[in-house]
């Protein structure tokens, strides 16, 4: 539908797909550390980070892996040079947005043709004639996971699709738009009248500016 098959052979690319990925799960407080001898014990990362003399020291752990799809955000020079590639997890739609599962197709019409605006966080993935496609997915711009290119490029078999063109540029375009927006309160260029009636339509509490008290 929005997929083009991609050679082998060709470099990779923001936009490509690639299926099951390993993501690994990090914790903090909870780290299986293996020693030079096969020992295991497990500490927090404090405590195992920084050698005798304070310096940072590579640690040997076991972490768990789980597969994952993941479709590339670096950019094209990046992807094609850099050491490490980032790409971010496609995830189930309807694990995107739960109640999602009762939606009939006039709410999905909807909703899809919305969600390229009103939904900075996710990018909509139809279903498609890539292994795990069946159903519709989503890209999770929050989830961002890291992988050596020449990894990548070893494993070229993982990668299933890439982006078709009209897809392709709505993803880059929203892509830029997630990782560019700026957070910020709508109320504080109002002044302490109209902050007043905008809070009359709020149902929780707005703490107002130095200036609308």
């Amino acid at each position: 539908m929005i997929y083009d098959a991609v050679g082998a052979e060709l470099p990779i690319q923001q936009g490509d797909i690639f299926c099951g990925l390993p993501r690994v799960e990090v914790s903090l407080s909870d780290v299986c550390v293996v020693e030079n001898d096969g020992g295991i014990f497990e500490t927090d990362w404090t405590q195992v980070s920084k050698d005798d003399e304070g310096n940072s020291r590579t640690v040997r752990a076991i972490l768990p892996l789980r597969p994952v799809d993941a479709i590339v955000i670096s950019q094209n020079c990046d992807a094609a040079r850099a050491d490490y590639v980032s790409l971010c997890e496609i995830i189930s739609f309807s694990k995107a947005l739960k109640d999602s599962q009762n939606w009939s197709p006039k709410t999905w019409a909807k909703m899809l043709t919305r969600e390229g605006t009103d939904t900075l966080r996710l990018f909509y993935m139809p279903p498609g004639d890539i292994p795990g496609f069946s159903e519709k997915k989503a890209v999770e711009f929050r989830t961002v996971i890291q992988l050596p290119r020449e990894d990548l490029v070893s494993f070229s078999h993982l990668r299933k699709a890439r982006l078709n063109t009209v897809a392709y540029e709505h993803f880059r375009e929203k892509l830029s738009q997630y990782f560019r927006r700026y957070p910020y309160n709508p109320w504080y260029p109002l002044d302490k009248e109209e902050f007043a009636k905008y809070t009359e339509k709020q149902s929780e509490t707005i703490t107002p500016y130095d200036w609308q008290k």
